[in-house]
C-alpha cells in the first residue's frame, strides 16, 4: 500500500515510478485543493491510500480506520441489500476507483484509490464495482 500523509509524501509519490493514470488521478485531486487550500500542507486537507496487489483487507482497515464495508451511521455490512457506503462517494476513472471519505468535522479527508484489476482482493472490487459512478 502506497501512504501519502503530506505534501512531502506526495511529492516522493509523483516524483517516482508509478502507474501514468494514478499519476493523472492523483495530480487532479491536488487541483482540486490548491491554491484554494495552498496556505495548509496537504497533512492538514487529505491523505491518500492507494491499494496495492496483494494488500489485504485487514491492512487497508487498519490504515484506513474504518471499514469501507460497513456503514458508520448503522453497521449495516456490505453486501446487505439495506448497506449504504460511508464515504462521500466513489468515482471510476482510467483503471481507478477513487472513494473519498469525510471523517471528521475539521474537513480531513481521507481517499482510498482502488486499482480495478484482477489481482487485487476481490470482496474490495465487487464492492467498489456495485457504488462507482463514471468520472463525469
Amino acid at each position: 500500500m502506497i501512504t501519502i500523509y503530506d505534501s512531502a509524501d506526495m511529492a516522493r509519490v509523483l516524483s517516482g515510478p508509478i502507474d501514468p493514470d494514478l499519476k493523472a488521478i492523483l495530480l487532479g485531486r491536488l487541483e482540486l485543493l490548491y491554491p484554494e487550500f495552498s496556505e495548509w500542507d496537504l497533512a492538514d486537507l487529505a491523505h491518500f491510500l492507494v491499494v496495492e496487489v496483494d494488500d489485504y483487507l485487514e491492512a487497508i482497515e487498519s490504515e484506513l480506520g474504518i471499514s469501507p464495508f460497513v456503514n458508520l451511521v448503522d453497521e449495516t455490512r456490505f453486501p446487505d441489500p439495506a448497506f449504504e457506503p460511508s464515504w462521500e462517494f466513489c468515482i471510476a476513472r482510467h483503471g481507478w476507483f477513487d472513494l473519498t471519505f469525510a471523517l471528521c468535522d475539521s474537513g480531513l479527508g481521507i481517499c482510498l484509490l482502488v486499482p480495478d484489476c484482477p489481482e487485487i482482493e476481490p470482496t474490495l472490487l465487487e464492492l467498489c464495482r456495485a457504488y462507482a459512478t463514471p468520472a463525469p
